[in-house]
């Protein structure tokens, strides 16, 4: 029994040690250095307790339990900062301070002298007794309060995880819930005088190295948030998310937060698209970019930088997603475009900007056998405008015109500069006299809309040619007949509607 005992041990300490190496190499900040320091005074109490059962006589024993006692105390410390620098939680200054307190104590108890001890715990040797002293209380209280606080921390958030993060919490709460239960089993004893005949904690304490390694390794938990980490560092002022590979929420910063503020409501396991304005797009995506836009009115656009990466062999993958607001960029190389591709004074297509979409449009009305034509506008008389009121009433005229021509055709009808005071119009989905009828409201709109310069009115009317797209005819060609019907309109007498 003696030799399954010690051997059991030396597998609980050497497994401790595996898990604190690979806690080490990993890098996690603070949670990782309170979880470094937990497997450390794990160790330390596990070698104590190897060393207990080696003992060939007293003093070696009494050495063996301050050895145990250095460790012990900070165990359960050193747990809940682990536990709360996961869950996000801020523990209170003096809270953490008072572990120093206690390593202090732990400290002189492995090195002090019989008399120094006599104010924490005493040893009878010829009696086998102890004797518990003043500060004892101190440095034992803590510890329970410590993992009384872990396992309600555990408990609170069992019922908020999903999946694989709720096998982890089970396990990670097995840790915490069997020194508890030894330990209230020791102090019922105590209080009541009774002889335990075995004091369990031990033990229990290298059962604990097992369930650390099925909770900390094998589901590497830990793993996912220090590679996530280290691979966001340089992108700390951007949004960071990081989820598993089902696209569960993991974490997040203060900044993802502020781009989708339902975030903040996700627990660890919660499906990611619940939030409103995710961009399913990027659950399809392992690596690359993807912009995208949150809002109407005054849109904010942002790109998402995504890595997919492996914390470890057989460890789950986990994507992390950078988010980077482009709304100046965005608008910056919208100005950019409306410069090449819109007129400065009217806000409409250039010519060249228009063929460019009339052949899409065409294109698109033919796959869906529909009918589509070209119209030539031009203002009559323009150039007597010009030369009687002066270039900027003419401008004011043209954006006129612009203005009325815009608000009576669809929607999906596309209109722009010709050049000077010619406007060119594709209109789709419509029969030959649903099309004369929108062009003869524009005609009658325009001639309606008389121009206030400087308290002058300015009346001006309009010409317009119409020609239907032949099927192999492309819209420059078509619009050598739409100029024909302008003339057309123009010998007419000006002020009408012609179509060749």
């Amino acid at each position: 029994m003696q030799a399954v005992s010690i051997a059991f041990i030396c597998i609980a300490i050497i497994l401790s040690i595996f898990i604190g190496v690979r806690t080490l190499f990993q890098g996690q900040g603070k949670l990782g250095n309170y979880f470094l320091i937990m497997q450390m005074t794990i160790i330390l109490y596990l070698i104590g307790f190897l060393l207990l059962r080696l003992k060939t006589n007293d003093e070696e024993g009494w050495a063996a339990i301050r050895v145990m006692y250095a460790g012990g105390y900070l165990i359960p410390v050193f747990a809940i900062f682990s536990l709360c620098a996961y869950y996000n939680i801020k523990l209170h200054t003096y809270f953490v301070k008072i572990p120093m307190v206690i390593f202090a104590l732990s400290i002189i108890t492995l090195i002090e002298t019989a008399k120094f001890h006599n104010l924490v715990l005493y040893y009878d040797i010829g009696s086998r007794t102890f004797t518990f002293r003043l500060l004892f209380p101190l440095i034992q209280l803590y510890p329970i309060i410590s993992l009384i606080g872990g396992a309600s921390i555990l408990l609170y958030n069992l019922k908020k995880q999903r999946d694989r993060m709720r096998q982890h919490l089970i396990y990670t709460l097995i840790c915490q819930g069997l020194p508890i239960m030894s330990e209230i089993i020791y102090i019922v004893y105590f209080i009541t005088n009774r002889k335990l005949g075995m004091y369990f904690t031990p033990y229990v304490m290298t059962f604990l190295s097992f369930f650390f390694y099925m909770g900390a390794i094998r589901y590497n938990i830990f793993g996912i948030i220090a590679s996530a980490t280290s691979a966001a560092i340089e992108f700390i002022k951007e949004g960071l998310v990081i989820l598993d590979d089902n696209h569960n929420y993991i974490s997040s910063n203060p900044a993802a937060r502020t781009i989708f503020p339902e975030i903040s409501d996700l627990h660890k396991g919660d499906w990611i698209c619940s939030i409103r304005h995710w961009p399913w797009t990027l659950n399809e995506k392992e690596s690359g970019s993807h912009e995208f836009s949150i809002g109407k009115t005054e849109p904010k656009f942002y790109e998402a930088s995504i890595h997919t990466m492996q914390a470890g062999q057989g460890a789950p993958r986990a994507k992390v997603i950078i988010f980077r607001d482009v709304t100046a960029s965005v608008n910056a190389r919208k100005t950019l475009i409306n410069i090449a591709y819109l007129d400065p004074l009217t806000d409409l297509y250039k010519r060249s900007r228009f063929f460019e979409l009339a052949h899409i449009e065409i294109e698109r009305a033919r796959r869906m056998s529909q009918p589509a034509y070209i119209a030539m506008l031009d203002l009559d008389h323009f150039k007597q405008v010009n030369d009687r009121y002066g270039h900027k009433a003419g401008d004011l005229v043209l954006k006129s015109a612009a203005g009325i021509i815009h608000q009576t055709i669809r929607s999906y009808d596309l209109l722009g500069r010709y050049g000077g005071e010619e406007f060119i119009i594709l209109i789709t989905g419509l029969n030959t006299t649903e099309a004369l009828g929108l062009l003869e409201r524009i005609r009658k709109n325009i001639s309606e809309g008389a121009v206030d310069y400087e308290g002058m009115r300015i009346d001006v009317t309009c010409s317009i040619g119409l020609s239907q797209i032949k099927e192999s005819e492309s819209p420059e060609e078509s619009v050598k007949r739409a100029d024909e019907a302008l003339y057309e309109a123009k010998s007419a007498g000006r002020n009408q509607v012609k179509m060749r």
